[in-house]
């Protein structure tokens, strides 16, 4: 029997892919399916309370950034994310649209949409990762928002009128899919600046076998991308760190010294040098691993940059680095097909300079002399499932944390 080229392809494919299971068995069980005999619920803070907040109302989200001066959170969500996912390979249907939401945390408890204005009808709205730019406390606010549309993924943005609730679209990025192709996670530097991750070099819509050996045999081609829209015929875009195993969350520290990237499928988080004055991040890195998948960055802004406990004298962090992540990718990826009936369990954690004891009943990752990572809350997924995001409000004393496929978010508050 003679074999068609197309035939020929799919054997080939078969075989490598086969191949490479046999070669990478163990490495990639332990990689996608790291195992923990995890707690429920459990948190370091004495006297804490642990509530899921807007269960209702809000489904699926991917992420939360806090508002430090004003005491809110803006929530990223896709209540039909189990139909549509470009990351994890769901293209049943994008018509219905994801949603952004203002939580008022530390005040009035309430939560409320924020109404995208200007933004084309006929386009589709998926949101993932969500930050935001503000010049000094009382300048206006600018939103970046990755968006995950049938026709491809770009960059959203708006300003925002938080007294209205009101989004107010200002323009889309995007470069044809040459450095931003897959954008996960957005870190900006000004109202026209921005870092953004591309988790994978092959997407799941164009390129589905080779984005599962991407993923899952913890391939290294994923990189940051630097964008500069502040021409508004020249946009620039420049590749700043690659060599990353799914890129996923990346955080600028406030004093603008470091870059802070979450390699997905290393189970590390890595640590750049930056130069603010060319955006450019240095070629070496610092590695931390941890024992889990992470996911998205925060800082705690609530903190004093002049802290000396915060930052050293050369602009380092030292503490309030935050990270939420997946301890099963396998349970993950069976709760992305099946959100209702499955669950995957929930680890966040911070990220601290110095040798240090994580006091959780399951360490959030290795001793090691010059970092340690500290649980702030880990889950076996019956109450709190697929965390994404841990976003600190040290000051205030609050920890809210996402859920990719989970219902509401979840707030834990403790006495300061």
């Amino acid at each position: 029997m003679v074999l068609s080229s197309v035939g020929k392809t799919t054997s080939v494919i078969a075989l490598v892919v086969g191949t490479l299971s046999v070669l990478f068995y163990k490495p990639l069980v332990s990689k996608i399916d790291t195992l923990h005999d995890l707690p429920r619920a459990w948190h370091p803070f004495d006297g804490g309370t642990v509530d899921i907040r807007f269960a209702d109302v809000i489904k699926y989200s991917e992420d939360v950034v806090i508002d430090h001066d004003r005491g809110i959170a803006i929530v990223s969500f896709d209540p039909t994310r189990s139909e549509w996912n470009t990351v994890m390979g769901v293209f049943k249907n994008p018509d219905p649209r994801g949603s952004l939401f203002i939580y008022d945390y530390a005040s009035t408890g309430s939560v409320k949409e924020l109404k995208l204005t200007g933004f084309p009808a006929a386009v589709d709205f998926h949101p993932l990762g969500v930050n935001f730019f503000r010049s000094s406390p009382d300048a206006s606010t600018r939103l970046f928002v990755a968006n995950h549309q049938r026709t491809g993924s770009n960059i959203a943005i708006f300003d925002v009128d938080y007294d209205s609730h009101e989004a107010k679209y200002i323009q889309t990025v995007s470069d044809n899919d040459n450095t931003i192709i897959s954008p996960n996670s957005i870190s900006p530097v000004s109202y026209t600046q921005f870092y953004v991750t591309n988790d994978h070099r092959y997407i799941a819509r164009t390129s589905t076998i080779l984005n599962k050996i991407e993923t899952f045999l913890s391939r290294p081609w994923s990189w940051v991308t630097f964008v500069d829209f502040s021409s508004p015929k020249n946009l620039k875009c420049t590749i700043v760190a690659d060599d990353i195993g799914f890129a996923n969350g990346v955080l600028v520290t406030p004093t603008g010294k470091e870059v802070v990237v979450a390699a997905t499928s290393s189970d590390s988080i890595y640590i750049y040098e930056r130069d603010p004055e060319t955006n450019l991040l240095s070629k070496s890195r610092k590695s931390i691993p941890v024992n889990f998948h992470p996911d998205n960055l925060n800082f705690d802004d609530s903190l004093d940059i002049s802290d000396p406990t915060v930052f050293d004298a050369e602009g380092r962090f030292l503490r309030g680095v935050t990270v939420g992540g997946h301890p099963s990718m396998i349970k993950l990826f069976r709760m992305s097909r099946s959100p209702e009936s499955i669950n995957a369990p929930s680890w966040v954690a911070e990220i601290r300079r110095g040798r240090g004891v994580d006091p959780a009943p399951c360490p959030a990752g290795p001793e090691q002399e010059e970092f340690h990572v500290r649980t702030l809350y880990q889950d076996n997924g019956s109450h709190f499932p697929s965390s994404s995001t841990g976003a600190l409000d040290s000051k205030r004393g609050h920890l809210l944390v996402s859920a990719l496929y989970g219902k509401g978010i979840l707030l834990i508050s403790w006495k300061v």
